[in-house]
This record gives structure tokens, sequence and C-alpha cells, in this order.
């Protein structure tokens, strides 16, 4: 029920960060370096913002504290509690950087650790805290994905501007300013190929005339679709795939873990409250 309440006090604290936002984002760029003079200020369009959050954070401290007191020093050893603790003293320091200055612009990291405070929801429900923890578990994949997805796309790149880029500059483009240029440097067809290969934007504005001008050049065009689209990115996929299943084996060996641990620390309370029954200690519970 504690958990429930909780989720929903975040779901409110999450509801009053949007408004703020929209608000400030309607003073930009009309009165960037004027902020005191925009009629859409969160602290005139809804004044009432304020108080709600350091009443919110009120109740997160308070938790938190009651974590440390009960926990006592455990409480560090725990890495959902400090991420607790970051979201209480970064939500604190906001509180009192905005009572030093009402406008502070300089101070956006402040306002925007207070996004911290959804990962408390991971807190509060089971499914949640098992997608989060496959998402930490494959994030060294995914980096390690990128740096070799990266090396992939300097090599075509090297390749295209060789053998393509002669070809392409030749080609007038109508309605596409930049596909001239596509493959002029390495970083340049480096990212060209990411945003046709990877992200599969306008994959045949670019390729399509660059083979009809030359067909010889598919061989590399293709060759580069199906090294870096239906090559890499599944086998990073996969990889992720089967890091979450190990991720998902690993929780739930914990969890039976905990279980066992429980069980064994209730036979022990059993066993020691038999022993303080058997007064006489003749192996017998002594009732009176």
């Amino acid at each position: 029920v504690f958990e429930t309440f909780m989720a929903v006090l975040i779901t409110f604290n999450v509801i009053v960060i949007i408004i703020e936002t929209d608000a400030t984002a309607k003073c930009y760029p009309a009165f960037e370096n004027r902020m005191t003079d925009c009629p859409h200020d969160p602290l005139v369009v809804v004044p009432w913002a304020e108080t709600v959050n350091v009443v919110l954070l009120m109740f997160y401290s308070a938790e938190a504290c009651m974590r440390l007191y009960v926990e006592r020093f455990s409480f560090f050893g725990n890495s959902w509690n400090l991420v607790d603790l970051f979201v209480v003293i970064t939500g604190w320091a906001c509180a009192v950087v905005g009572v030093i200055s009402k406008h502070f612009t300089h101070f956006r990291f402040f306002r925007v650790a207070r996004l911290t405070r959804l990962a408390r929801m991971v807190l509060c429900f089971r499914e949640l805290h098992m997608l989060v923890s496959g998402c930490v578990s494959a994030l060294r994949t995914l980096f390690w994905g990128g740096l070799m997805m990266f090396g992939l796309l300097v090599m075509w790149g090297i390749l295209f501007v060789e053998y393509i880029h002669p070809v392409n500059s030749t080609i007038e483009y109508l309605d596409c300013d930049r596909c001239q240029r596509g493959f002029d440097s390495v970083m340049s067809a480096a990212l060209t190929l990411f945003q046709q290969v990877i992200a599969g934007d306008s994959w045949g504005v670019l390729s399509v005339p660059v083979i009809e001008h030359a067909p010889g050049v598919a061989v590399l065009v293709i060759g580069a679709m199906l090294t870096l689209s239906l090559g890499l990115t599944n086998l990073i996929l996969a990889v992720i795939v089967e890091r979450a299943s190990e991720t998902r084996e690993r929780d739930v060996h914990e969890t039976l873990k905990a279980k066992e641990d429980e069980h064994i620390r209730q036979e022990l309370l059993l066993m020691e409250l038999c022993k303080r029954m058997d007064t006489d200690q003749d192996g017998k519970m002594s009732i009176a």
C-alpha cells in the first residue's frame, strides 16, 4: 500500500514538472534573456507548483530518513537507496537555489535532476524493476555495439569516399541540398550511411540515383546495407536479448535465495522461541 501511495505521488510530481516545463518553453526565444518579463513564467502561470514540489520533497525525505533509520549502514549498500538519496539531495538543492534566485536560467541541472524522481517508480513495481534491470545489463552490449558500428561506418565511409563520391558529386539533386556532398568526407559518408541504413531515412533518394549512374557501385551500397542493417544491428539485438535472459535468471535465483534465507531465519527464530518455552530444559516445551 505504501509503495502504491508513493507511486501515485511520483506520478503527480511528474505531471507538475510537465506543466512547469511547458510553461517555461513558451518564454523562448522572445524572453530568453529576460525571463522575469515572461508572462508564461511558471511562477506566474502555476504559482502553486513550487509549494507542491516542496511538499512532495518532504515526503521523499521522510521516507529516505525512515529507510536510513531502519537499515542503518546497510542503507548505503543498496544502489536504489543511493538513487533515492540523490533525488532528495538534488531536490533540496533545487529548492535552495530557487529561493536564492527565482529565475535561475544557469542552474537548469537542478530542474533536470528532478527527473531522477522517476527512478523511484522502479522501487514500487517488481515488473518495472525487472525491465530496468534488463536495460542496465544491456548497456555494456550497447556501448561495445556502438563502437563496433562506428568502426564499420568509418570503414565503409572510406570506401564510399574513394569509389562513390566521384560518381555522386556529378549528380544534380533537385530536392536534396545535402545529397551531392553526402560522401565528400569520411565523416560525412559515415553520417549518411547511418541516416540511410541504421535510421532508415531516404535510402532511395541518394543510393538509387548513384546505382543508376554507376551500376558497379551497387556492390558497395548493398554490402554496406547487409553488414550494417541485417548483420550488425541484428547481432547486437541478439546479444541484448541474451543478456536480458541472463539477468532474468539471475533475478529469479536471487529471489529464491532471499526466500530461502528468510525461511532459515524464521526457523532459527522458532527454535529460539521453543528454547525459551522449555523452562526446565527437558527438551519439551513447558506450558504454564
